[in-house]
């Protein structure tokens, strides 16, 4: 990772520019995406090619969440948007899959069964697709948990964009459900979801609107905190403020479609908010929140509470079996291979998942 002595050269170069005497001031949304580009092209220059930690990929991507046009395109990974992708599936355990979502587009994922009905869906984070959640898989199948991820729209794999975020979203989580309830005969109430990083926007939805147990991984209270995190580091809270509460508002409305999928019974598929503190205000079922202690894009243990609290109330004493910190733990840190955090997530879904 580039050291912050370099960030904060190319900021200091950034900010003379913006204050040059007789021109016009940049405004916050334009600020913001000149320094990400920076900062992303500085990284890139230094990364080791040969590193295949997909989601490091968000640690970049997120810089670029300062403005309508740079939140609409945040979906498209920057490892690598390549249409000539192959998935290459779990192993002989799995099955790839392809299914549509309602508005037709074609995405592709993995299943891999284990015994009896309970089944944890994953959703991917950015710079990620379907494929990387093989560890996840193998250890939810040791578990014995059916595992299901899908490849988000626009990602390699599967077809279309995600730059609508909220009706993508809200459109794959509807497409994994159909999967799981319509293909595989699992019932409603022995599913659950793991949202890592980006995915935790996706989970928050089904756990609002499906009312299915939740498990969220690393991610974020909502999509426009994401540059105060990373603003605030460097400089005061209200200058991160300000560039955070740029134009995010953007939202297009849901198309007309030709079924409702597992929203029938709704009479209309909702939109999702991309707001993960708006989404657990509205959740009914357990949510159980790990993060990594020095997980500054995310915002660390400040951020995780406010999830907490979101869900569970203000004032209500922390259950530590639901809150749980990955020792200096970063972004990329999640639960498998601790000890501790595994024999958790096992308990929470077992407990919920009767």
């Amino acid at each position: 990772m580039i050291s912050k002595s370099i960030f904060l050269r190319m900021m200091f170069l950034a900010f003379s520019a913006w204050g040059m005497e007789g021109e016009e001031p940049e405004n916050p949304s334009s600020l913001l995406t000149r320094l990400g580009a920076s900062y992303i092209n500085s990284i890139n220059s230094l990364k080791n090619p040969t590193q295949e930690i997909a989601e490091n990929t968000a640690v970049t991507s997120f810089h670029w969440m300062g403005s309508k046009k740079v939140v609409e395109k945040v979906a498209i990974p920057l490892n690598g948007q390549n249409p000539t992708y192959r998935p290459i599936g779990w192993g002989n355990y799995s099955e790839k899959i392809e299914i549509h979502t309602l508005d037709g587009v074609r995405v592709t994922g993995n299943w891999a069964a284990s015994e009896g009905l309970r089944t944890v869906i994953m959703f991917h984070g950015n710079g990620m697709n379907a494929d990387h959640y093989r560890p996840w898989a193998k250890w939810f199948n040791q578990q014995g948990f059916n595992a299901l991820a899908l490849t988000i729209q626009g990602y390699p794999g599967s077809e279309g964009t995600s730059e609508n975020l909220p009706k993508a979203s809200a459109l794959l989580v509807e497409a994994a459900f159909r999967f799981v309830i319509h293909e595989k005969n699992i019932p409603l109430d022995k599913i659950a979801v793991y949202g890592f990083s980006l995915g935790g926007t996706y989970a928050t939805y089904a756990g609002r609107y499906l009312r299915v147990p939740v498990i969220l991984q690393n991610t974020f209270t909502a999509l426009g905190d994401i540059p105060l995190n990373i603003i605030s580091q460097y400089f005061p809270s209200i200058l991160g403020r300000a560039i955070a509460r740029s134009n995010l508002d953007y939202h297009s409305p849901m198309p007309k479609l030709g079924s409702l999928g597992v929203f029938a019974s709704w009479g209309s598929v909702p939109l999702n908010p991309y707001n993960n503190i708006e989404n657990l205000k509205n959740t009914e079922r357990p949510v159980m929140i790990l993060f990594g202690e020095q997980d500054k894009l995310m915002g660390g243990q400040k951020g995780a509470q406010e999830l907490y609290k979101a869900r569970y109330g203000k004032d209500v004493e922390i259950d530590l079996n639901l809150f749980v910190k990955i020792s200096k733990g970063e972004h990329c840190d999640v639960f498998l291979g601790n000890s501790k955090a595994e024999e958790q997530v096992k308990e929470f879904l077992k407990a919920n998942l009767k």
